[in-house]
This record gives C-alpha cells, sequence and structure tokens, in this order.
C-alpha cells in the first residue's frame, strides 16, 4: 500500500513502525505511543480551565429555567454540524420536554461561517432570547453588539484564533483560555467540555452519550 504523511510535526526515522510514524507524523514521539494508546480519565483536561465556562452555563440554565425559545447556529462544515448536534442531543437529554419546543437550529446556505448572514434572519425572531453559536462566531464583534443591544443573549462555543474576548458575548475558546492546554481541541471538543461540566453542576451523567459525534468532529 502506497502512502504519503503531509506536514509531519517530529523527524520519522525509516526504523519506525506504521504506526510509530502515525504518531510521530502527529507530534507524538515514540516512547510516548503507549500512554496515548492506554490512556485514563486522569489524562483528561479540567473544563473548568476554560474561561467563562461556568458563566456560560449559568446563561444557558437561565434560559431554559425561563423557558425561553433558544436558536443554534450550524456551522457549515463537519464540526460544525457534529458541534450543534452534540449539544443539541445533550441538552435533549438533560431537558427533553423543553428541547423539543424550544430549541431550533439554523443551517448556512452555503459555506458561511458565524452570525454576519443570520443577523436579518434572527432580527425577524425576537421569540429567540438566547442564540447560541458552536464553532463559530469568536470574531464576530460588530454581530455580538448588534445583537444584544437588542437584547439577545449570545453564547459562543468555540475553538477558532480570536484577538480577544467580546465585550457583548459570552465567548468559551480554547484559544483564549490561557489556563487550557490543548489548543488542537475542535469546536465539538469545546462543546463536549461544556456538556461535561454541565453534568457535574447538575449531577447528570449524559456527556458520554454524545462522543460519537465528538470523535466524529475532532478528526
Amino acid at each position: 500500500m502506497e502512502y504519503m504523511l503531509r506536514e509531519a510535526l517530529l523527524p520519522i526515522e525509516n526504523t519506525y513502525s506504521t504506526v510509530e510514524k502515525i504518531f510521530a507524523a502527529r507530534g507524538i514521539a515514540p516512547d510516548c505511543i503507549q500512554h496515548y494508546l492506554s490512556t485514563s480519565e486522569a489524562d483528561l483536561v479540567d473544563p473548568r480551565r476554560l474561561d467563562h465556562m461556568d458563566e456560560g452555563i449559568k446563561m444557558l440554565v437561565g434560559h431554559i429555567k425561563n423557558n425561553d425559545q433558544i436558536l443554534v447556529i450550524v456551522d457549515c462544515d463537519a464540526d460544525g454540524y457534529t458541534s450543534a448536534a452534540a449539544l443539541i442531543n445533550y441538552l435533549n437529554l438533560v431537558f427533553p420536554y423543553y428541547t423539543q419546543t424550544k430549541i431550533s437550529y439554523r443551517v448556512h446556505d452555503g459555506k458561511q461561517h458565524g452570525l454576519a448572514d443570520n443577523i436579518a434572519y434572527i432580527e425577524r425572531h425576537p421569540e429567540f432570547k438566547l442564540i447560541i453559536c458552536p464553532d463559530s462566531s469568536s470574531n464576530d464583534y460588530e454581530q455580538h453588539k448588534e445583537l444584544k443591544e437588542k437584547g439577545y443573549d449570545i453564547l459562543v462555543l468555540d475553538h477558532h484564533e480570536a484577538e480577544r474576548y467580546s465585550q457583548d458575548a459570552i465567548v468559551i475558546n480554547n484559544q483564549l483560555s490561557n489556563d487550557y492546554p490543548t489548543k488542537s481541541l475542535s469546536g465539538v471538543g469545546v462543546v463536549y467540555k461544556f456538556c461535561s461540566r454541565m453534568d457535574e453542576i447538575l449531577n447528570k451523567n449524559y456527556a458520554e452519550e454524545i462522543t460519537d459525534l465528538v470523535a466524529i468532529g475532532l478528526n
């Protein structure tokens, strides 16, 4: 079988096995492979190391308690789809009667990202009180401000690089969180951390039910 490794993060020796070459290409040295193949819960990063985690959960739960309408913006790639699906599926497990009637989602028409092309739609629907943006919108500062001034709350669960935190939205982002070590985590990974922390706060155990979507989105 012929194959080509691209953008290897570590030097690859001719003596390496196929597994060792794959791990080295991803920046994992051969003497660390067994650890990566036998990880445990001790290797998981505490979700509280993501900035604004509990603040974001408090906002979401507050809207649910108020029986408010919520809109989830679905980004148009694998990470975006799995991020939105994982979040909605998780909330459906925790709040089944609420999600069936109170949570809506909107998919981009094309290869757009974030809030810019959704502003007009949102403004036509003042019944939405919370806008959730998984895998997008960290940089949408103008849109955050515009929507906040019109009474909408915004929750961002994202992994894209951004200059700073928005002053008009609650942004949970591993790139901006100095205390969070895993910068390679994708949007669905941030969603998983969010749901894991919700489990802890609400004394639930549903986050593991979305790990299939997390695995797809991370690959």
